[in-house]
């Protein structure tokens, strides 16, 4: 028996013990692909067959491995969320929720042996265990970012279109400035293809993707995001000024975010974020002094970038935020975006009861799911 077999049977088991799981459609589908090529009287191992057998590893190396009470609530608040974004969308297809230490966002395919995909769905990571009392509702808003993943897959020329004429009219002015600019021209130019590699949206989506989420998620959860991204910044105290090609310099993200509450008047939310960012970053001519880059993310680029995203917010007709009794809401909770928007109404009233209400939500939720 050769080691590709024994490899696909092993794979085969790995499916089968998604029998009498959330996951059996998954598993159905998965054995579609695999069942031929194991009663198959021969096989060529390399190639296609060997992509295959690599890639259904890391599915299923992906998928969650318990199915709790969490796992409950959060699968039926992503499919209600994806429905309630806008419907016309067609965002709902097969999305689930599993477990990492930060938020994120995957999607998976499972190709056929032509590398034509068979199955495609969303998998949505969450913070925390597959335990009911590690869910935090007042963090839950960052799934709205994660979401703008999904739609700009299911939509990948809008946002880009919107932001191409003020992306490159910047970096235009910006390489005449550096030819003119005789001191530090090689030095300049290379910080230029750089920043601008990092700024154009691209499939793997880079920054001006990830403010475009930011921005969504404020569009459609208000204050609440504001409050949970302030929480985050608050708690991991990340260095403000370190550049990644996948995200922005947080310097750079909490400008974006402040800048698009202003223009979609959330004003009066922005005190705790602006006081925090003011203590990590200090003031933002100083900030930029300590990295280059961020010479090339000028207030006119990010206000490009964050009115490109409320356009596109728009277009799409994606749910507002609207304020949300919280009594009236416990008792008749709900899935979906108002949720969002209760939590964090309680939040806010100084009420010593807050985590009473959010347990009586959750359990109210969760019981009312069938899978």
């Amino acid at each position: 028996m050769s080691n590709q077999y024994k490899r696909m049977r092993q794979i085969a088991e790995e499916i089968r013990q998604l029998h009498g799981t959330p996951l059996l459609a998954i598993g159905a589908e998965l054995e579609k692909t695999l069942d031929p090529l194991l009663t198959a009287q021969e096989i060529d191992v390399t190639g296609p067959v060997n992509h295959l057998i690599d890639h259904l590893n890391r599915l299923l190396s992906a998928l969650p491995k318990t199915f709790g009470q969490r796992f409950v609530f959060d699968a039926a608040l992503v499919l209600t969320l994806m429905d309630e974004w806008n419907p016309k969308l067609k965002l709902r297809r097969l999305a689930l929720p599993a477990y990492d230490p930060r938020w994120g966002y995957r999607r998976l395919a499972l190709p056929s042996l032509s590398r034509q995909s068979t199955l495609v769905f969303d998998l949505f990571l969450l913070p925390g265990r597959d335990a009911l009392d590690d869910a935090d509702l007042l963090d839950y808003p960052w799934i709205m970012h994660e979401m703008g993943h999904c739609l700009l897959h299911l939509h990948p020329s809008e946002f880009p279109d919107a932001f191409r004429v003020g992306l490159e009219s910047h970096f235009r002015n910006l390489r005449l400035l550096a030819v003119a600019d005789r001191g530090r021209t090689r030095e300049k130019a290379a910080a230029l293809r750089q920043a601008e590699q990092f700024w154009t949206p691209a499939e793997d989506q880079h920054w001006a993707h990830e403010i475009a989420f930011d921005v969504f998620a404020l569009w459609t959860c208000g204050p609440a995001f504001i409050g949970a991204f302030h929480n985050t910044l608050r708690d991991l105290n990340p260095d403000p000024f370190v550049k990644k090609q996948d995200h922005p310099p947080y310097v750079v993200r909490v400008a974006a975010l402040i800048n698009a509450a202003k223009k979609l008047r959330f004003d009066s939310y922005l005190r705790g974020l602006s006081d925090t960012y003011r203590n990590q970053c200090g003031a933002v001519e100083q900030a930029r002094k300590k990295n280059d880059l961020l010479l090339f993310a000028p207030d006119n680029l990010i206000r490009d970038c964050v009115d490109a995203a409320i356009s596109v917010a728009r277009n799409f007709e994606l749910r507002r935020w609207r304020e949300v009794d919280p009594d009236r809401f416990l008792a008749e909770p709900s899935f979906g975006l108002d949720l969002f928007a209760a939590a964090f109404k309680k939040s806010q009233t100084g009420s010593s009861n807050y985590a009473e209400w959010q347990h009586s939500v959750l359990g109210k939720l969760t019981a009312s799911v069938t899978l």
